[in-house]
């Protein structure tokens, strides 16, 4: 009677410990995927911030912009332990995109990188993650997309932004005696070489000065190392023109425009 006594006592305690241990591992499952989260979070808002800041270097992966200049605080984010994966010059019929994906796949989970981007894994569609449509990463893992046709607006904003401020900087040298540039009626040339300036914009410092206008090497390029150019139709007419990084679907490069004409 005592050996079954023993045994009895011994199974109950099995339930117990079970019945402790099972809500412990779905709350230590729920924190390592609350902290799987965040981190891909943190590195995501990194690699978008560095994006709108040199655009022509494109979407970093998540170990490159833990050793960029300014983001070094990613390395405490463990960005090693994340999978990624980048589709360049996709086409959605309106604009050409990069796309970045990082992924953490939760155990269980069995997919090869390969199979993750495949479209029949997808989350939200039917289309491969190197296609122009939506993409989502599949269930059993933790993902973020960022892709580049989300800061457009924003950066053509900036860009219109900073042929306004250049712009005002020729009007108040207009002001002084109604003349805008020395260059003839008709012609265009970049602002860069307006101000004698022949070199790049990554090797660009300092401020240079035209005609006694003070211009920075921001005045000069846009965000892509593009340098602005200058149109003067005719002596009263002035327009200032940003070839941007930004292209449509049919692969045409996005071009603003900023212009005054004086009576």
């Amino acid at each position: 009677m005592i050996p079954f006594f023993v045994v009895a006592i011994g199974l109950m305690l099995i339930g117990v410990v079970n019945t402790l241990v099972q809500p412990l591992e779905e709350l230590t499952r729920a924190y390592q995927g609350q902290v799987v989260t965040e981190r891909i979070a943190v590195i995501g808002d990194a690699i978008q911030q560095h994006y709108l800041e040199v655009p022509n270097q494109g979407f970093l992966t998540p170990t490159a912009i833990a050793q960029a200049d300014g983001y070094q605080y990613v390395g405490s984010y463990k960005p090693a332990m994340f999978q990624a994966a980048k589709a360049d010059n996709l086409n959605d019929t309106a604009w050409r995109f990069s796309r970045v994906a990082i992924y953490f796949q939760y155990p269980g989970s069995l997919l090869t990188p390969q199979d993750y981007l495949t479209g029949s894994n997808n989350g939200c569609g039917s289309n491969a993650f190197t296609a122009g449509e939506s993409w989502c990463g599949p269930s059993m893992s933790a993902w973020l997309r960022l892709e580049t046709k989300a800061s457009y607006t924003t950066m053509l904003l900036s860009e219109k932004q900073r042929l306004y401020r250049t712009m005002r900087k020729f009007l108040q040298r207009y002001s002084a005696d109604s003349v805008f540039t020395s260059m003839p009626e008709g012609s265009v040339q970049t602002l860069a070489g307006l101000v004698g300036y022949n070199g790049t914009a990554i090797a660009c410092s300092g401020v240079w000065v035209y005609s006694g206008i003070p211009f920075t090497c921001d005045d000069l390029f846009n965000s892509w190392g593009i340098p602005i150019a200058v149109n003067q139709p005719t002596a009263k007419r002035l327009a200032l023109v940003n070839r941007t990084g930004i292209t449509v679907s049919s692969g045409q490069a996005v071009r603003i425009a900023e212009e005054v004409t004086l009576e």
